[in-house]
């Protein structure tokens, strides 16, 4: 569930960039992030054991946007094919190695695709900058 989190949190901020530049960005994804992080610890505090989810998160999810953030993106179609193949290695180490040989392809030609379509609509309808 990480993994694909930070993927639309940074394919979020990919987007937003496109649309201001750095302007209002910066302080979007840092409340967006924060946000994430604390529903992700009440969550996980609730059904694992109670710890500092939270930093956790938050230190996984600088260290994969400084990785997604050497692939290409485009507003017309999203994340780059190296990025989603990223993507998919990042959620295999999580599955383990029986499910080794299908979750990549699956993320890469179906799950990433599907969930950037729904992203680009979502940011669009709900995100927007003042000038």
């Amino acid at each position: 569930m990480d993994e694909l989190i930070i993927f639309l949190a940074h394919m979020a901020d990919r987007q937003i960039y496109e649309q201001t530049g750095t302007g209002n960005r910066d302080q979007f994804v840092s409340i967006l992030v924060k946000d994430l992080a604390r529903m992700l610890e009440e969550s996980r505090n609730e059904v694992e054991q109670v710890g500092d989810h939270r930093s956790c998160f938050i230190e996984k999810t600088n260290s994969r946007t400084a990785e997604y953030c050497e692939y290409k993106y485009s507003s017309e179609s999203g994340a780059s094919f190296a990025m989603r193949c990223l993507l998919g290695r990042h959620v295999m180490e999580v599955m383990g190695e029986r499910d080794s040989k299908w979750i990549p392809d699956y993320i890469i030609g179906r799950e990433a695709p599907e969930i950037e379509t729904s992203l680009r609509r979502t940011v669009a309808a709900l995100v927007k900058f003042e000038a």
